[in-house]
């Protein structure tokens, strides 16, 4: 009995080593999710490369150095983590997913001309970056947030010296009112949303998820461009008027070196219908032209067709079942109950 008392004090001890940093329960604003209190750390992203024995790990030490060498700036464990790419920053959430034993979100595909397809499965119930629209409501910004709710919240009033291109250490900064640091300042932060020029991320009445397709990064291939990303925030010593002007979006690609930190989110209830989600049909059903029973059928999708919600209307209950009458749009490679092709974008009510 006490051996196996051990074991499972053990295994729990294992598990909460990789669920950090400490993730705070959000649920309110029509957000229901958990968000790192702060970004993850030096430390952290560097149990990871060892972990993983990655070999980004002697790339991300150089790196650090080269930002020591030339900045005269000494990184310390409990900064947050910079200088790696937006494809680096997703593999560190899915390690951590699978560490705490949930589901991975980000999904790795090859595409055309040798690269790789990264897509994000929005059912999945492991860590992933932050959308945008989540970050203005946290932030405050969607709201309206005025600058003596940001310098209260946001900023830390640390004179910034131009000859030393620094971050703070993750608690050094002030917390806003749902408990979490630097949402808008010490350092930008990626976002999962793709960056697309004549998208509205300010639009609150388009998809919590963003475009579905982004811009080209400049100066590259179409065909070969990896998808852009949108980030997010500033730095420490950011005034109001800066974060106005910049609060979202300057660009990144996938692969590309640049500046922004690693913000953790993860799904508490990811079978929420939400408009914009993509999401999988879960057994074969029927798709009408008109949220009624008594609607024609336009086909019967198979199980596994993949969907995308376009409007949520009233709920319903069919043979027991309550749930709404959602209309969805058909994506690409859906299927039909006798496995026939269901054209891309065919649009109905189930």
């Amino acid at each position: 009995m006490r051996k196996e008392l051990c074991i499972v004090i053990c295994a729990v001890i294992g598990s909460l080593i990789y669920a950090k940093p400490r993730m705070i329960p959000i649920k309110e604003n029509s957000l229901d999710i958990e968000m790192s209190e702060t970004l993850v750390t030096v430390a952290d992203y560097e149990e990871y490369l060892k972990d993983t024995k990655n070999d980004t790990c002697r790339q991300f030490e150089n790196s650090m150095r080269r930002i020591i060498d030339e900045q005269k700036y000494v990184i310390r464990d409990n900064v947050p983590a910079w200088g790696i790419t937006w494809r680096e920053a997703v593999e560190y959430c899915n390690w951590l997913s699978k560490k705490n034993g949930f589901e991975p979100c980000y999904v790795f595909s090859k595409g055309r001309f040798f690269t790789t397809e990264i897509t994000i499965n929005q059912t999945a119930n492991g860590y992933r970056l932050p959308y945008v629209r989540e970050l203005l409501i946290v932030s405050g910004l969607k709201d309206g947030l005025s600058k003596e709710q940001y310098e209260k919240e946001n900023t830390n009033g640390i004179y910034h010296d131009g000859n030393n291109w620094g971050i703070l250490t993750v608690y050094e900064g002030k917390k806003n009112k749902y408990g979490i640091y630097d949402v808008l300042g010490n350092l930008p932060q990626y976002c999962s949303d793709y960056y697309n020029d004549g998208y509205n991320y300010f639009d609150y009445s388009l998809p919590y998820f963003g475009p579905d397709d982004f811009t080209p990064y400049p100066d590259m291939d179409v065909d070969l461009s990896p998808s852009t990303r949108c980030y997010f925030g500033g730095y420490y010593w950011n005034s109001y008027e800066d974060i106005q002007k910049r609060i979202v979006f300057d660009i990144t690609d996938d692969y590309g070196w640049s500046r922004p930190g690693i913000r953790l989110v993860r799904e508490l209830n990811p079978d929420n219908i939400v408009v914009g989600k993509k999401m999988s049909v879960r057994d074969n059903l029927r798709l009408r032209k008109d949220l009624s029973t008594d609607g024609e059928i336009i086909t019967t999708m198979r199980k596994g067709t993949h969907v995308k919600i376009l409007t949520i209307d009233k709920e319903d209950i069919i043979e027991t079942i309550k749930s709404f009458w959602v209309q969805v749009e058909v994506l690409p490679e859906g299927k039909d109950k006798n496995g026939k092709d269901i054209e891309p974008g065919t649009s109905g009510w189930c």
